[in-house]
């Protein structure tokens, strides 16, 4: 679907609706991939008691677009929704962040063991300390600090510009990573992948519990 140019919110799930899957979509660009066509708040925002929907999926075949929301944020998760799955997606050019959790334009700061409630129980994300290439691969250092003993995917993106937050976006998948935290709610590893990452880029990872 090309969902873009609307004068509210691109796709809007609230009022509890749970269980659904946002997949192949052009949110905020033309039929063509690349015009930019924005809506004019946000992208995709989730709310009101609506848990465990899915957006994007583990791979690149079923990604959806998230661009150029004109005032507001690529993804929205609301303060009382949580199990919401941000999976594969190209986020690039919004407005404002391109994952907001709690849905006031902040980025949620990271804290010891990961023991608050809110957007998605708010939780935390990886801290990206080095990069490096390997011949063909390019590899990424990470570490997470979040619940004890829990298994994670994590994500990694890169985007040739970076979000005035200074955090994020992610427009292109670079690879995925499983790991557990260890019993400190530790995670730190250095996966490498092979994909051409341009030089200069801006490198976002996300952490799914």
């Amino acid at each position: 679907n090309v969902i873009s140019g609307n004068g509210n919110n691109g796709v809007d799930i609230q009022g509890g609706s749970s269980g659904n899957a946002v997949l192949s979509n052009l949110i905020g660009v033309a039929a063509d991939g690349v015009t930019p066509l924005g809506n004019s708040l946000n992208s995709l925002r989730i709310q009101g008691n609506s848990d465990n929907n899915q957006i994007g999926s583990a791979t690149v075949h079923f990604a959806n677009e998230i661009a150029f929301a004109g005032t507001g944020d690529g993804i929205v998760i609301g303060s009382t929704d949580t199990g919401n799955l941000i999976g594969v997606n190209s986020i690039h050019d919004n407005g404002a962040l391109g994952i907001d959790l709690n849905n006031d334009n902040i980025v949620t700061a990271n804290d010891g063991t990961d023991p608050d409630a809110g957007a998605n129980n708010l939780q935390n994300w990886p801290v990206v300390t080095n990069v490096f290439r390997n011949g063909a691969s390019f590899g990424v250092v990470y570490l997470l600090n979040s619940t004890p003993l829990t298994p994670f995917t994590f994500r990694f993106f890169f985007s040739t510009a970076c979000d005035a937050s200074g955090n994020g976006e992610g427009a292109s998948f670079i690879g995925s990573f499983a790991q557990a935290t260890n019993g400190a709610g530790f995670a730190s590893a250095a996966p490498q992948f092979a994909v051409n990452v341009p030089d200069p880029a801006f490198i976002t990872a996300t952490a799914t519990g």
